[in-house]
């Protein structure tokens, strides 16, 4: 009879170690953080986690030569996975980058969204990245089709994403998380790291950035 007990209660305690082990989830490692620096125009691909082509290989610049905007802590690199594209600009830090989702790389903090501010699932779409600058302090007042512009109304590089005309554009400050709903009324080749111009209004009074700065470290995405 002990015996029985014995090897009822020996197989109660496999039972309960298989199954505890079987529902715990895999955990896997997340891929490294992208490069903080490389030459100025290089442009790497991610063609799987942790492993990337350079698509286009920058040129290293003098100290005489090179123009240095002010430094700034990005407290925003990406993670290396796989479909992830990054090209750095003049101070050779990331100035464009596609493939990142905030869902990834943010969990838990509040995102931008065309219905409002909410927390996205982990692949909650396509978001750019870069830096964001101002269009529009000499009076111009008119986009390439002859239209008025407002102070809501931003400019795509046409080179990077050109989305439809009159597209909803929400934009996120990434310093202050403050965010912007625009309209693309605008589009062209922007200065080189550039991936929107937005009026000088939403610049300074809906974002929180002193036009001095010149620009800020962004990220948007469309409808």
């Amino acid at each position: 009879m002990g015996i029985k007990i014995i090897r009822y209660f020996v197989l109660l305690a496999l039972l309960f170690t298989t199954i505890f082990f079987v529902r715990i989830p895999k955990i896997h490692a997340q891929p490294d953080r992208i490069p903080e620096k490389m030459d100025p125009g290089t442009v790497i691909h991610y063609v799987a986690d942790n492993k990337y082509e350079v698509l286009a290989k920058g040129t290293p610049l003098s100290d005489p030569e090179a123009v240095r905007p002010p430094e700034k802590k990005d407290n925003y690199l990406p993670r290396g996975k796989k479909g992830v594209t990054v090209e750095y600009g003049v101070d050779g830090r990331p100035s464009y980058m596609k493939g990142v989702s905030f869902g990834e790389e943010n969990p838990g903090k509040p995102v931008p969204h065309a219905l409002g501010i909410v927390q996205p699932a982990s692949k909650d779409g396509e978001v750019m990245e870069g830096n964001v600058s101002m269009y529009g302090l000499g009076g111009y007042a008119k986009n390439e089709r002859g239209f008025p512009l407002d102070n809501f109304t931003c400019a795509t590089n046409q080179e990077m994403d050109d989305p439809p005309y009159g597209s909803t554009v929400v934009l996120k400050n990434l310093e202050n998380g403050k965010v912007a709903y625009l309209k693309k009324k605008d589009v062209g080749r922007l200065h080189a790291g550039v991936v929107l111009d937005i009026r000088p209004h939403v610049f300074e009074n809906v974002l929180g950035v002193n036009r001095d700065q010149g620009w800020l470290k962004g990220a948007y995405f469309h409808d």
